[in-house]
């Protein structure tokens, strides 16, 4: 389900701090890193598409896609944004970021917020990133460090790094 509007409702305090503290916290981190003068912004993995709506609501932003290759989150996505403002500037595409052509040196900002974990090969998706991000561009990136009892967070990550190990 589309899990991360849940997590931006912000009907109640009580609300806020018993679902979405790690969430709204997460994405104010990657917001607060959008420079001013972005216009494109790309968001990779946008899932249910919360995110790549926030960073639309930006005043500076002309331009917000998301991405993503699982058909159901494009499909929440552009559910549940299609009749909130800033949604004329919002764009979902069901395509690998690889997969979706942009032309070099295109996008100011592009995001990865807790994706990069499930990613089996990086490296294409890393020189993709380089040809189409414009010189001086934005790369924000999280995701959750490696746990020190070898624990996985979640069994679909593919790879978990720690602070040393990502780049």
């Amino acid at each position: 389900g589309a899990y991360h509007w849940e997590d931006i409702k912000q009907d109640s305090f009580k609300d806020l701090i018993s679902r979405s503290v790690s969430t709204l916290s997460r994405y104010n981190k990657i917001l607060n890193a959008v420079p001013i003068n972005a216009k494109k912004i790309v968001d990779i993995g946008c899932g249910d598409g919360a995110l790549t709506y926030l960073l639309a609501k930006k005043n500076h932003i002309e331009e917000a896609l998301g991405c993503d290759t699982e058909k159901t989150g494009i499909m929440l996505a552009r559910d549940k944004t299609k009749d909130l403002p800033e949604s004329n500037k919002i764009q979902y595409i069901n395509k690998s970021f690889e997969d979706c052509q942009f032309p070099d040196q295109s996008i100011d900002v592009i995001t990865m917020c807790d994706v990069i974990e499930h990613i089996e090969e990086c490296d294409p998706l890393l020189k993709e990133i380089k040809r189409v991000g414009k010189k001086g561009g934005v790369l924000i990136n999280t995701t959750p460090l490696k746990r020190n009892n070898g624990i996985k967070w979640d069994d679909h990550h593919i790879l978990e790094y720690t602070k040393d190990s990502l780049f």
